[in-house]
């Protein structure tokens, strides 16, 4: 995901233990064909190795597949640095947005920033439009929704990949998050949930309060934004709530590592940061970005 309602399922637990802590502060490859020597020794009478004829055919325009996924990077947060992106929470809905979070171009494609950042959903539209015209008649093209073991293994996660499948009913997955293009049989890692001809994305995201937007994948973390409400404030306003960045450790989504907390209590505001752990996780040119919009954001609710 990318984004939204599986995002709280994956970020629930998340939420939950920080607030705690808070507040409590080839196809076939037919078997060898093998005989004794008069020594009793085995020998091959394959014509090639037992490597070569475990080499499957090529997956359907693979090299010019593999050429766009590659280019794709799976991060929010050269978007999220715009300007005319803007954080809100709005407590009576309980809810937070983003604001003009994703641009489109002049036939309403979602574009990438640079041409090649997004998160799950962003990168789905923009292969699903690169690669539509490179099949022959006959396949056919869906949007997916899955379970991935990686980072997105919960129920309700929101995690979008392609589902190709030809003529002869063969069946293929493309996820862009994980540049991974495969035959459906060798995909048993994922799990399929839902899928849908078209995805909806519109320019402003919203979440429920206590839920977050993955914005990155690096070193084997997934690193979430999350507006968090003070649960010990008697009133549920904008001037009570926590801004988290943390991070998630591949396979172990019960294990975040809490990055930066900004805190604001009334007129009061409080901080923590664990710079050191930011630093080897997400690199300090970026850290030092979004750890920046973070604080204009902070200042501006």
């Amino acid at each position: 995901m990318g984004s939204g309602a599986g995002v709280q399922h994956l970020n629930g637990w998340r939420i939950c233990l920080f607030l705690i802590w808070v507040n409590g502060v080839a196809l076939f490859a037919p078997a060898s064909t093998v005989g004794l020597s008069s020594s009793g020794e085995k020998t091959s009478v394959e014509t090639s190795s037992v490597k070569e004829q475990m080499i499957k055919e090529p997956l359907p325009r693979e090299m010019e597949i593999r050429e766009i996924i590659q280019s794709l990077t799976y991060s929010a947060i050269p978007a999220l640095l715009r300007p005319e992106v803007k954080l809100g929470i709005h407590p009576a809905d309980r809810v937070w947005s983003l604001a003009n979070y994703r641009k489109y171009d002049s036939e309403g494609n979602v574009m990438l920033e640079e041409g090649k950042y997004g998160i799950c959903t962003e990168l789905v539209r923009y292969v699903y439009r690169r690669i539509k015209g490179l099949y022959p008649p006959g396949y056919t093209i869906e949007y997916v929704r899955v379970k991935e073991p990686c980072f997105f293994s919960q129920e309700n996660t929101i995690h979008y990949i392609l589902r190709v499948q030809d003529p002869a009913l063969n069946t293929y997955i493309i996820d862009p998050t994980f540049h991974r293009y495969r035959r459906l049989e060798d995909a048993a890692d994922y799990t399929i949930l839902e899928s849908r001809n078209f995805l909806v994305l519109p320019p402003h995201l919203v979440f429920s309060l206590n839920t977050g937007i993955p914005i990155l994948i690096r070193n084997d973390y997934l690193i979430d934004l999350t507006v968090v409400m003070d649960t010990a404030a008697k009133r549920l306003n904008r001037r009570n709530f926590f801004l988290v960045l943390a991070a998630v450790p591949k396979f172990h989504t019960d294990q975040a590592v809490q990055l930066l907390i900004l805190k604001r209590s009334g007129r009061k505001s409080w901080r923590y940061e664990d710079r050191k752990e930011a630093e080897r996780i997400i690199g300090p040119s970026d850290y030092y970005k979004i750890r920046k919009r973070m604080l204009e954001w902070f200042r501006e609710i």
